[in-house]
């Protein structure tokens, strides 16, 4: 008989939103580690999300996203997190698998690449990825500086790196580099076509402009112009 799938909707909706960091102790756990241990693997890590905390404060902030607390002991709620860590990520990988398969079938009727040789756009790229627009704004309010002047020079999603590079005054490998830190903070990086990922993080970017140009007028709509 087949395991009951313990993981809820909303569970997997907070997994996908959790930092760098917090995966980070989530994967340790199921790895068989401590606390102090993970502690320990942090002193070597080399990119960690701001503000640093300490293995024990980000289990604890994972245990309230996943309301954990109401478990008791710390070793119930360790286990639980571990398990429903496990489930998520079996279904994470189906879910990226299946949108690979997606990705490489051509569309029926529909020219099955655009000009530069990648799979054409879909028309509702955010849907057709499973992605939440707003969530992915959250993520673009908390970039940094530099990778927000980055998303600023994109315009259609086409631009090229040098065409950004000279617009920043930076060279084509920071650009580079500066994409796959947006791609990774924003958790898309496992999206395989990189004029997607890069429509992707415009819309988001549009959308945090947006929802920060209307703080506080109501009725604010919930529309994007991405023209």
């Amino acid at each position: 008989m087949a395991k009951e799938q313990a993981l809820s909707a909303l569970q997997y909706n907070t997994f996908l939103g959790l930092g760098g960091d917090e995966e980070f102790v989530l994967r340790q756990l199921s790895q068989g580690n401590d606390i102090p241990k993970i502690e320990t693997l942090f002193l070597v890590k080399t990119f960690r999300d701001e503000p640093k905390k300490s293995a024990r404060e980000i289990f604890a902030d994972i245990c309230v996203k996943l309301d954990l607390n109401r478990l008791g002991s710390e070793k119930k709620m360790t286990s639980t997190a571990v398990s429903c860590y496990g489930e998520f990520d079996v279904i994470r990988r189906q879910n990226i698998k299946e949108v690979q398969m997606l990705t490489r079938e051509k569309p029926k009727g529909n020219p099955a690449r655009s000009g530069d040789n990648e799979p054409a756009i879909p028309e509702d790229i955010i849907g057709y990825y499973q992605l939440d627009l707003d969530e992915l704004a959250e993520f673009v309010d908390r970039l940094p500086p530099a990778l927000l002047a980055t998303l600023r020079c994109l315009r259609t999603g086409s631009e090229t790196g040098a065409q950004i590079g000279a617009r920043m005054d930076i060279n084509l490998t920071s650009v580079s580099n500066h994409f796959s830190d947006i791609y990774r903070r924003m958790h898309i990086q496992r999206i395989k076509p990189r004029k997607h990922k890069r429509i992707i993080a415009r819309l988001a970017y549009l959308r945090s402009a947006e929802k920060k140009k209307m703080v506080g007028k109501p009725g604010a709509p919930n529309s994007l112009d991405s023209t």
